[in-house]
């Protein structure tokens, strides 16, 4: 008995909420659909509007970490060139300079560093001035276009060739090359230093 009290309630509630459901439903005239279809849209417009709220926040946070990197870089890069609280640079000497040493196209350089290692930091420059016989060689300007090697194909006379140098590092040398085709690549100088 009292299992078919239960089902009794379940059915009857089934069929008293399909019967307002529907009288809702039928009682909403075509005037009032267009305001039904205005709260459908509004809602899937408050939903866009969200997900491009999201995508700007993600381009802000974005923004934001760059613009903490580049404080941080020009923090850094001030105390590099001012010194740091007691006006001492805070760039450490380096291990070694190896001075401008001239290169000859399609030849090794050996560099001595005896820094008895290849725990250490490499910069390398070059400068495509000319050779001089002047003593010490200053550049008017350097670069490292070309470090590792540069592939260049040339349409207009239909050549490809490699410009540029390559390093390798030992415990105590540095050895370069210059490609034999290169042009910008006339004196080159290695810095290292050690790292701790």
């Amino acid at each position: 008995m009292e299992k078919n009290k239960k089902k009794f309630i379940v059915l009857t509630t089934i069929i008293l909420a399909s019967f307002l459901f529907g009288s809702i439903v039928t009682a909403v005239g075509p005037e009032d659909s267009s305001f039904l279809e205005e709260v459908w849209n509004a809602i899937f417009g408050i939903e866009e509007e969200v997900e491009e709220i999201s995508d700007d926040v993600l381009v802000l946070k974005s923004n934001l970490d760059l613009l903490e990197r580049i404080h941080d870089l020009e923090t850094r890069i001030a105390l590099l060139e001012n010194g740091g609280p007691d006006g001492e640079p805070q760039f450490p000497t380096p291990s070694y300079d190896s001075g401008w040493h001239k290169l000859t196209a399609g030849q090794d350089l050996i560099l001595i560093h005896n820094l008895d290692t290849t725990e250490y930091f490499v910069y390398f420059i070059v400068t495509e001035d000319e050779p001089t016989d002047s003593d010490p060689f200053v550049p008017t300007s350097f670069h490292n276009f070309g470090t590792g090697g540069a592939f260049v194909e040339d349409y207009v006379i239909d050549r490809m060739y490699d410009l540029g140098t390559y390093w390798e590092a030992t415990k105590n040398s540095i050895e370069i090359y210059r490609y034999p085709q290169d042009t910008v690549c006339n004196y080159a100088r290695v810095i290292l230093w050690k790292i701790p």
